[in-house]
């Protein structure tokens, strides 16, 4: 009696476990759309690849999870697609689906009703499903107000911020800027606009952009000082990218005039990384980057891209004696694998074994206490040893 006692309660545990998890139906999504239309539930769609890594996370960590499995599994029928095989292909297609995962919250009878994308810890994940059934959070519904000339503020941020989880970046790219526009500038460095600031930031007005930059700590205490230096970045790349299209005279002045306006600490170092950026490819391509990358650039992975660069694709001795320099330079702020290796090849390249070797040993030692592949270091190794 016992053993079929603690059988039973096993049982039941198991059973439990099962349901704690979504329950993600098989065959086909007609058929899974019958199931929706018979049972009177809004469908779930995972939209994943085999190679997407937050895909597997989600899977591993969120599906599992007791309380989203209880949520889902009583709110929806689960499904989940391959986008590159079988009918995945053409719904890739029919939804506009680009960034894995994506998550497709559809009406039984395959209406799209919300999409956002992204990897979601568990009560996110809760909290999208909770606004996906939410008609009024509805993109059908949202872009119907729109068109009937609905503009009040809370309506577009709640437009711009559906549209950017749907990933029609472009739709809310304008729909955000029109909504920020309307914000005093103090509001702009607030946690909550975070998400349309990174959409529309370059389709704002000079004052309010500049606002941002030149008010960069206090955004940075909002937001956080990961998400704020990202965002840094790309505010940076856009000007630099967008000057560097136009490549004149005209467009280095404007360039350089904000940033003597709004950043005057980065002016002389941007412009100077404007000018070898704007001359590679030139015979002028290696003054401006002596000038940039010894003088300035303190972006440990970008002086060893452009050391590397070099030991591919430099013959001359000076030249390559100076990408030493950068590489060293970005060991002297990060010592890892990649630089010491990158330093290991140079020297190799010149011909200088025993520093080579030093630098190959240090490049070994610190990757396998990171958990790095060191194959290739280990085989520059091999044939240095071989010279000496």
């Amino acid at each position: 009696m016992r053993k079929i006692l603690v059988s039973g309660i096993l049982f039941i545990i198991g059973m439990t476990t099962l349901q704690a998890q979504i329950n993600f139906e098989e065959g086909t999504l007609e058929e899974v759309k019958q199931k929706a239309q018979a049972t009177n539930k809004p469908i779930y769609l995972d939209a994943y690849t085999t190679w997407c890594g937050p895909c597997k996370w989600m899977d591993k960590e969120v599906f599992t999870d007791t309380t989203v499995g209880n949520y889902y599994n009583t709110h929806f029928v689960n499904y989940k697609l391959d986008m590159e095989k079988g009918e995945g292909i053409e719904l890739r297609k029919q939804y506009g689906i680009n960034t894995f995962p994506t998550m497709l919250y559809l009406q039984a009878d395959g209406t799209l009703m919300y999409k956002a994308i992204g990897a979601r810890e568990p009560a996110s994940f809760i909290a999208l499903g909770e606004t996906a059934l939410n008609p009024d959070n509805h993109l059908g519904a949202l872009q119907k107000r729109y068109e009937a000339g609905e503009r009040a503020p809370t309506f577009l941020k709640q437009y711009a911020k559906a549209l950017i989880n749907a990933d029609e970046i472009a739709k809310a790219t304008e729909i955000a800027a029109m909504y920020l526009s309307k914000q005093p500038n103090e509001a702009l460095i607030k946690e909550e606009h975070f998400m349309l600031l990174a959409a529309a930031y370059t389709k704002l007005p000079e004052d309010k952009q500049g606002y941002v930059v030149q008010n960069k700590s206090g955004f940075a205490q909002n937001v956080g000082e990961e998400k704020a230096a990202s965002f840094f970045d790309y505010v940076l790349t856009e000007k630099m990218e967008k000057a560097i299209r136009a490549n004149n005279e005209a467009a280095r002045t404007n360039l350089q005039g904000w940033f003597k306006k709004y950043l005057p600490e980065k002016e002389v170092a941007m412009m100077a990384y404007y000018d070898y950026l704007s001359h590679k490819g030139t015979d002028k391509a290696y003054h401006y980057a002596k000038i940039y990358f010894g003088q300035h650039c303190e972006d440990a992975e970008q002086l060893n891209s452009i050391a590397w660069e070099y030991y591919d694709k430099v013959e001359d001795t000076e030249k390559l004696e100076k990408a030493v320099e950068w590489g060293l330079k970005s060991v002297s702020f990060d010592e890892a694998h990649y630089n010491l290796d990158t330093v290991a090849h140079l020297y190799y390249k010149l011909g200088k074994y025993e520093q080579a070797q030093k630098a190959a040993q240090s490049a070994i030692r610190i990757g396998k206490e990171n958990n790095r592949d060191v194959k290739g270091t280990e085989a520059l190794l091999e044939k240095i040893e071989e010279k000496e």
